[in-house]
C-alpha cells in the first residue's frame, strides 16, 4: 500500500461528515499520524551504514533515529561494544571496539584511525516517508483492515475536527465546540486502542521472527530430546 493509497482511504473515511473544506494537509497529516503510531510502538527495525574518518570521534544518527540495537565493524567483521558517554575522553587511536551515543550523535571511544565501514542497526520512525510510495510503508504490514491504517485514520479524523475546533473558538459557537470535542475524544481513543493492537501484532511478529532466525531447526523437533520428569513437567535435555 502506497501513501497515496492511505492518504485515500482516510480522506474516504471523514468524507462521511460531509464536507472537505476543513481538511489538513493529507500527505502531511498522514506522513506524521505513520511517524507517530510507530514511534508509539517503539520503531521499527532500519540499518544505515557509517563511515569513520580518520581523526573524526563523531557521527550524525539518521533523523529517524530512536535506539540502538547494535553496531557491526563491517571492515573487521566484529560487533561493536556500547559504552556510556564520558566528559572526559581518551585521545587514544585505533579501530574502534566501543560506541557511545550522545545527542545526535554516534562516536567511538577510540578515535578512528583509518576508514572503516560500520552498519548501525537500529530502530527509527521512517523518515523516508517523503513521497507516494514512501519505503517505510513497505515495511509495514498495511492491509484493508490492519490496525496500523484504522489508527492513523483515527489520527487524521482527530486532526480534522481540531480544525474545525479552531474554527468554532474563533466564533464562539459553544454548540459547535462541543461537538468538536466529543469528536476529537472519540477518534483520540480510537486510534489509541488500534495503536495498541498494532503494538501486540508487531511485537508477536518480532518475536516469532527472532524464534525462526535465531534457533536452530532441531529446536522446534520434538523426539527424545524431551523427557518427562516424576511430577510431570518436560524440560529439555541439554
Amino acid at each position: 500500500m502506497t501513501l497515496k493509497n492511505l492518504t485515500g482511504k482516510c480522506l474516504l473515511a471523514i468524507q462521511k461528515f460531509g464536507t472537505t473544506r476543513h481538511l489538513p494537509d493529507q500527505y502531511g497529516e498522514v506522513r506524521s499520524a505513520i511517524r507517530e503510531t510507530v514511534r508509539y510502538i517503539g520503531g521499527i527495525e532500519r540499518s544505515t551504514t557509517v563511515t569513520t574518518s580518520s581523526g573524526t570521534r563523531e557521527y550524525d544518527l539518521p533523523d529517524d533515529f530512536i535506539g540502538a540495537e547494535g553496531v557491526h565493524d563491517d571492515t573487521n567483521d566484529s560487533w561493536l561494544k556500547r559504552t556510556v558517554f564520558k566528559g572526559f575522553l581518551s585521545s587514544t587511536t585505533g579501530t574502534p571496539d566501543e560506541y557511545y551515543l550522545r545527542a545526535d550523535k554516534i562516536g567511538f571511544e577510540r578515535i578512528p584511525d583509518s576508514t572503516i565501514t560500520l552498519t548501525l542497526y537500529y530502530r527509527g520512525t521512517g523518515a523516508d516517508v517523503t513521497a507516494d510510495d514512501g519505503a517505510v510503508l513497505s515495511d509495514l504490514p498495511l492491509e484493508d483492515d490492519d490496525p496500523l491504517w484504522k489508527a492513523i485514520v483515527h489520527q487524521y479524523a482527530y486532526e480534522y475536527w481540531s480544525n474545525r475546533l479552531s474554527e468554532a473558538e474563533q466564533k464562539a459557537d459553544v454548540e459547535q465546540m462541543k461537538i468538536c470535542n466529543m469528536a476529537m475524544d472519540r477518534h483520540e481513543r480510537r486510534a489509541l486502542h488500534f495503536r495498541h493492537i498494532f503494538s501486540e501484532e508487531w511485537t508477536k511478529r518480532n518475536q516469532d521472527q527472532a524464534f525462526q532466525t535465531s534457533l536452530p531447526a532441531d529446536y522446534f523437533t520434538q523426539s527424545d530430546a524431551f523427557i518427562t520428569l516424576d511430577h510431570g513437567r518436560i524440560v529439555r535435555r541439554r
